[in-house]
């Protein structure tokens, strides 16, 4: 094939893969070679990233607003301040069908390599916390709690000294509320490396229940944990608090 057929047959395989690399509903590009810290934006610019439960990236440029406020106000459906359980439910089912790239009712193999190479790459990497936000980490601790692993799904580095102990945290654990490494790969409730529709909303059930700490079967923004990631970011800004 001559080299002008062979650019014309590539830029049409590119297309739709191109449209398809981009279906969250956060700002700019996915990191790539992720360090699990904020990337590179589409025009180069740092940019800080937010992980849903569910596990869908949401991303914006580094020293504005942090990107869990984009993820809440789409999953308050009805705008009234706060996710109940069928809000929360649907905004999983809604990333479900983006996950589930074939249409079969089943995340499964490729896709799952996709999400976590493509859409999420930094869910490959490494956080590694400050001291500031390693601080905040460790306090959540219980004192019978080994000091070299961390429940957010962390290893924690050395400790004491001036500037305090370091903590990595792996893969999405930094960027969403519960800290899970995978949080896709997390909902296949067999383990059989098949995530149905179904296992997808009991993991989406569950998490609620987790993050609904005080029973009032709503979530509101306020209420819901900092990641690490956002920590650090307020932080650098010397400021505190979401904006509502």
């Amino acid at each position: 094939m001559k080299p002008i057929l062979w650019l014309s047959a590539l830029a049409v395989l590119a297309a739709p893969l191109a449209s398809e690399a981009q279906p969250w509903r956060g700002h700019g590009r996915p990191a790539h070679g992720g360090e699990g810290r904020e990337g590179e934006g589409a025009e180069g610019g740092r940019v800080a990233l937010f992980i849903s439960p569910c596990g869908e990236p949401f991303r914006a440029a580094a020293g504005g607003a942090y990107p869990v406020g984009v993820w809440f106000n789409g999953a308050d459906a009805n705008h009234d301040g706060a996710l109940d359980k069928p809000e929360f439910r649907a905004d999983a089912d809604r990333f479900f069908k983006v996950l589930d790239r074939d249409g079969d009712g089943v995340v499964a193999g490729p896709e799952i390599t996709y999400y976590e190479t493509v859409l999420v790459p930094e869910i490959l990497g490494m956080f590694r916390a400050d001291a500031g936000t390693a601080q905040l980490i460790l306090a959540q601790l219980s004192d019978d709690t080994p000091m070299t692993r961390d429940p957010m799904g962390g290893r924690i580095q050395g400790g004491g000294g001036r500037k305090g102990p370091i903590v990595d945290m792996e893969g999405a654990a930094a960027f969403t509320f519960l800290q899970e490494p995978e949080p896709v790969s997390a909902s296949d409730g067999n383990i059989d490396r098949r995530i149905t529709a179904p296992e997808f909303a009991a993991a989406a059930d569950r998490r609620f229940r987790l993050l609904d700490a005080d029973k009032n079967d709503r979530l509101t923004l306020t209420e819901l944990p900092a990641t690490a990631a956002e920590r650090r970011a307020e932080a650098g800004r010397g400021k505190k608090g979401r904006p509502t």
